[in-house]
């Protein structure tokens, strides 16, 4: 059957006999070629062999100059870094623009230029033509970096053809006997004057032979691109069952969008449930976009540790560094540990040093400890005090740096973090090579130019061929497959969007005949394009989704030249979890969790009660799992923190136990006076260990608290006669089996001897009663369980705004008190409700609650799948 690489690219093995160059317009092609030659060299046994010269269009221009012998003739080249320094500092000085504005314009400004230099444009026309304020601007910036490169004797990596093509003609450069350009749907002219000057001398400059058209072209209609993406994936699995050798790719424009959520949709038609599978899965589909090198977690992290040397980080940046990969030991125990302590504290920035005072001692797990001291080692560098030096000497110290804190780890790095690591290394050499631009600078500076090198640099680690490959337009142009589907291919996305350079005059792009100046040629470049691609595998499927959500989408009329008929419907697999709806035969588990034992420690109190009530699976999991929430970083004090300090204030101002009538003798001096006494005990706990930023939240906190407390007792002025009998009170419960520690916030003692307990409550407002005169919470009712004596009634007390409000129920209640009869028998009621639930928890009910609010079902989720049991129908 036919397929493989050894059978593609006839012209190759001629080429390269004659002892041709090969230049492709891309790396991917670049890449494939030499794959190519190496398996049929494989083929015939050859166990060595010269490698080709085939190489991407700027690789070949930099290794022309690099091989010359006198390089002291040639101008001095600026690496990228470089020049987007200079590009600042012209941007800065001729368009006057601040230094953040300036730089966020470089990429914008190296594009333009890069198409100006391939369209051999002079400077003296980009103002001669400019129309708006932002023309002129750029016009002044590229002329300043025109004269700045020609005085300092500089050449950019735009201007490499043009210095090629010159020394070709004046024969400081050689030519090779033989050229073979390979990929390019668009030669510029700058390129054009490169092949130009080889022909002068005697250069022989040929391409491929054209490929003829597919033989078999079939255009598919899809619902939407999912389906459409998924189709690929199914039609490509179909592909290489029938032939395994097959070089199969999908062609998608537009991949750049969301290359990652493209790669998902195909292989979940290429290879169902891959998610599931191994790495071998998930790489089957190889994608050719990548991704921002600062996108990357490994380089993120090394950017994060540099910029700790100079200024503090967020909570949730530390605990990246705590949770990225790290050196040696597997073990993490130490390190969750040390982000959960974090989590405590309010959301600030963190210093190295002020992580390390709060951290230092709190875990002495080995890899916490590990961890802590590369913090000291950030906490001992002074980079940001340093005085300027030059990039290359803070390239080097950043490295030394990383080391020191155990950059990159000391696991095996895969394959493509060892490419990730060694590009990143690259743009910290191209970082020292900005010298000559900017001689000296300070660390902060340094740090910024590497950190927007490594986010303007796309970076996609070099892997196997995959099963399929799914591939951008361009980086498609040139290749030989044996099946190719070409996808997306709706009116709005085929022909491509036009893109012409808003920095230079749309006349000057028109006259120069520069790319998308006008529709015509995106067009005509949209035309010669697909035609490419639909003669790159003598099987074609062209594809295009009906709809975009609720927009519909017209095919592309370019694909009118391709269909004969009537479009097909593609086949979409859908979803593979999908298949198994309805499928799965529900069975009872006998006896699925076990009994509570006697000896069995549960812990939430009332709380297992009202979760039990609520949501079984809950109360199992968090109680007798010991399952909990990691705790949400917030900024201020967290509200937990908040809470606790409210209770503890509560607990001290009552805690002499005194009646109503003693707190309305309390004048205004004795009442502030125990505030804030109550204030400094409920405080002290948090102060003890706390920094100058905790304390200041702390006193404010005093502020706010001390106005609830006094609120609160102006409410306890206004009712019934009571004495305070208990704050803080441990309460005793045991039923089936299940023993419940208990702690009843506050329980008054009534002037007929009954019991009124009290829950305050910090947080959102919560409702007593639902519409139907029923408990929302049963925690109340749990205490009232446990009580041994008579109670009058039950109220929570929301201690949480401007104003303290309660809501009661019960014989001896302020407002609305209900009849003792109907009271004792609504109480028996809760009370029943109260030991079914524990009865429940006792037997082992872990039932999945799914009408729970998304809000208190997603903690869970994952272990309870209430998403899927909702789905089941």
């Amino acid at each position: 059957m036919p397929g493989g690489l050894a059978t593609a690219y006839g012209w190759l093995d001629e080429a390269i006999a004659e002892g041709a160059e090969i230049v492709t317009a891309g790396r991917r092609l670049a890449r494939e070629l030499r794959q190519a030659h190496a398996e049929r060299q494989l083929a015939t046994g050859a166990l060595a062999w010269h490698t080709p010269r085939i190489l991407p269009w700027d690789a070949w221009l930099n290794a022309r100059v690099e091989g010359c012998g006198d390089a002291a003739t040639f101008p001095q080249r600026l690496a990228a870094q470089a020049a987007a320094v200079l590009w600042e500092r012209c941007l800065e000085r001729a368009a006057g623009l601040d230094g953040i504005d300036a730089a966020g314009l470089v990429p914008q400004a190296e594009r333009a230029w890069r198409r100006l230099n391939d369209w051999c444009v002079e400077v003296r026309e980009l103002a001669r033509l400019a129309a708006t304020d932002d023309e002129r601007r750029f016009a002044r910036a590229a002329a300043d970096y025109a004269r700045t490169l020609e005085s300092r004797g500089w050449v950019d990596p735009a201007g490499l053809a043009a210095l090629v093509a010159e020394a070709l003609a004046d024969g400081r450069l050689p030519a090779p006997r033989r050229l073979v350009l390979a990929g390019f749907e668009r030669v510029t002219p700058a390129a054009r004057r490169v092949i130009d000057a080889l022909a002068a001398q005697g250069c022989r400059v040929t391409e491929p032979p054209a490929r003829t058209p597919a033989a078999a072209t079939r255009v598919l209609r899809s619902a939407d691109a999912d389906a459409e993406l998924r189709a690929a994936g199914a039609w490509a699995r179909q592909v290489l069952n029938e032939n395994p050798a097959a070089r199969v790719a999908i062609v998608w424009p537009g991949l750049e969008q969301d290359a990652h959520r493209a790669a998902a949709l195909v292989r979940e038609g290429f290879v169902p449930g891959w998610q599931a599978g191994g790495p071998a899965h998930a790489e089957s589909v190889q994608v050719s976009y990548g991704r921002p090198l600062a996108a990357y977690p490994l380089i993120a992290a090394a950017l994060l540790w540099l910029r700790w040397t100079s200024q503090p980080l967020t909570v949730r940046e530390v605990s990246v560094l705590l949770r990225a990969p790290s050196p040696g030991d597997p073990a993490r125990d130490g390190l969750c540990r040390l982000e959960l302590e974090l989590r405590r504290f309010p959301e600030r920035r963190w210093s190295a040093a002020g992580v390390l005072a709060m951290l230092r001692g709190r875990d002495d797990g080995a890899d916490a400890l590990a961890w802590l001291e590369r913090v000291a080692r950030v906490a001992a560098c002074r980079h940001r005090e340093a005085p300027r030096d030059t990039p290359a000497a803070w390239a080097g110290r950043m490295h030394d740096l990383l080391e020191a804190v155990g950059w990159p780890g000391a696991r095996p790095l895969d394959s493509a973090e060892f490419q990730l690591v060694n590009r990143w290394r690259e743009l910290m050499n191209e970082l020292a090579r900005i010298e000559p631009v900017r001689p000296r600078l300070g660390f902060t500076e340094a740090l910024t130019r590497l950190a927007r090198a490594a986010s303007r640099t796309v970076f996609q680690p070099e892997s196997g061929p995959g099963r399929v490959r799914l591939l951008g337009t361009l980086e498609a142009l040139g290749l030989e497959l044996d099946h190719v589907w070409i996808g997306n291919l709706h009116a709005l996305q085929w022909p491509p969007p036009a893109h012409p350079l808003p920095l230079v005059a749309r006349a000057l792009q028109r006259r120069a005949g520069m790319p998308d100046a006008t529709p015509a040629d995106t067009l005509a470049f949209a035309k010669r394009t697909l035609a490419s691609l639909a003669a790159a595998a003598p099987a074609v499927v062209l594809s295009w989704p009906a709809a975009e959500g609720d927009r519909p989408h017209a095919p592309s009329p370019l694909l009118a030249a391709y269909a004969s008929a009537t479009p097909e419907k593609a086949f979409d697999p859908g979803w593979y979890a999908g298949a198994f709806a309805g499928a799965v035969q529900h069975g009872a588990v006998r006896d699925p969790v076990p009994r509570v034992r006697p000896d069995e420690c549960i812990g939430g109190g009332a709380y297992t009660v009202r979760e039990q009530a609520r949501e079984p699976f809950s109360a199992f999991a968090r109680r007798r799992l010991g399952a909990r929430e990691l705790e949400r970083i917030s900024p201020g004090l967290a509200p937990k923190r908040r809470g606790q300090i409210v209770h503890a204030a509560l607990k001290q101002l009552l805690s002499e136990r005194p009646t109503s009538a003693a707190i309305a003798s309390w004048n205004p001096v004795q009442r502030g006076a125990r505030i804030a006494a109550s204030l400094t005990a409920a405080l002290a706990p948090h102060e003890r260990h706390a920094d100058a930023v905790l304390r200041s939240l702390l006193a404010l906190e005093r502020e706010r608290v001390a106005a609830l407390l006094a609120a609160c007792l102006e409410t306890e002025t206004a009712r019934r006669p009571f004495a305070v009998d208990s704050v803080e009170t441990e309460l005793g419960f045991v039923a089936h089996g299940v023993r419940l520690g208990l702690r009843a916030d506050r329980v008054d003692r009534l002037p007929d001897g009954s019991l009124f307990v009290i829950d305050y409550k910090t947080g959102a407002e919560e409702r007593l009663l639902d519409r139907h005169g029923e408990l929302v919470d049963l925690q109340l009712a749990v205490y009232a369980a446990a009580l041994a004596e008579p109670v009058g009634g039950l109220a929570i007390v929301q201690v949480a705004g401007p104003a303290v409000r309660w809501r009661a129920v019960g014989a001896a209640v302020d407002q609305d008190p209900l009849e003792p009869a109907a009271w004792a028998e609504l109480l028996s009621r809760w009370r029943r409700r109260v030991d079914a639930a524990v009865e429940a928890f006792a037997a082992g009910d872990v039932r999945v609650n799914v009408a729970s609010p998304a809000d208190e079902a997603r903690p869970l989720g994952l272990l309870s799948r209430v998403e899927e049991l909702r789905r089941e129908p």
